[in-house]
């Protein structure tokens, strides 16, 4: 049971949710839903393709970063390997269920596409959803002029670094 502070704050947010003043932060367990490994099962996944890279590393972008700087791997064999990781991954009932909302905008730092796909996919969405990246890395970087609202979603790629 909720106590009346909780359940305050959550009809608060609800609210806000409905108005259109909350932005949707997503990290791996969005993925997660479609069948995708969580942040630390990626991690040891990579481990295990890359095996000549130092085995004692746990975090993802020091074993992402680790592949990229160890011969003979590099960054596009370890970006490949990801895509074909993530690639089929399909949006699922809960994937559409958040195109219901008027989110403020939408942030992820998810390597696959499952937001875009969502939002292409699911025609009855409440708003269609214009992915923000940077002309030079498909990632965002710095600052971004926006002409045009239809609702946001800013993507960032954790190790990417812009190049």
């Amino acid at each position: 049971m909720l106590d009346n502070n909780t359940k305050k704050a959550l009809d608060e947010l609800i609210s806000k949710i409905f108005q259109g003043n909350v932005a949707l932060f997503l990290g791996a367990g969005v993925s997660h839903a479609a069948g995708g490994p969580v942040g630390n099962k990626l991690t040891e996944m990579i481990k295990v393709k890359f095996s000549n890279i130092d085995q004692k590393l746990y975090d993802f972008i020091e074993v992402c970063q680790d592949v990229i700087d160890t011969p003979p791997y590099n960054r596009d064999e370890l970006e490949e390997y990801i895509r074909g990781v993530l690639g089929s991954l399909q949006p699922t009932k809960y994937h559409q269920s958040m195109t219901k909302y008027d989110w403020s905008a939408i942030f992820t730092t998810n390597f696959d596409d499952l937001v875009e796909l969502t939002y292409r996919v699911y025609k009855d969405r409440l708003k269609p959803c214009q992915a923000i990246y940077s002309s030079s890395s498909s990632r965002l970087y710095g600052g971004v002029s926006i002409t045009s609202w239809q609702g946001l979603f800013f993507k960032n790629n954790g190790f990417y670094n812009g190049d």
